[in-house]
């Protein structure tokens, strides 16, 4: 299968799935973290990564050897390149990010970050994603 067909199958399997429809997210200063992340106390116990959010940060890409970039993160903003209109709003608690728009929330546990790739799983489908910060 063709690099440009992968990364079009994983970038509307990424689309599909950050998406789908949770609920309508709500702040409240008496949500535990597990609770208002969807996690369990046994989820959050386990052994974690401590997620450095400067490295979140730059333009991602599912193939370093691709001219066009998946998404960029600046901030506490996520925005895919091919829909920059509709921006995500990130959080981070330990290991997990969560996607927050409109429409509900997407959890996302990082087993890998450093200055070269970031490795996340979602946690409802199990679907692992390796992207790429581009070297020059």
């Amino acid at each position: 299968m063709g690099v440009r067909i992968q990364m079009v199958l994983i970038i509307g399997l990424v689309s599909l799935f950050s998406c789908r429809e949770k609920g309508q997210h709500q702040k409240s200063e008496s949500d535990s973290d597990t609770t208002r992340l969807g996690l369990s106390r046994t989820q959050f116990q386990r052994e974690r990564l401590d997620i450095d959010i400067k490295l979140l940060e730059g333009v991602w890409w599912l193939n370093e050897n691709d001219p066009s970039a998946l998404f960029y993160i600046y901030g506490d903003t996520l925005s895919y390149i091919e829909d920059q209109s509709h921006p995500y709003f990130i959080e981070v608690k330990n290991d997990t990010m969560v996607w927050i728009k409109n429409e509900g929330e997407s959890l996302f546990r990082v087993s890998k970050l450093n200055k070269d790739s970031l490795v996340f799983q979602d946690l409802e489908t199990g679907v692992e994603t390796t992207v790429f910060h581009k070297k020059k």
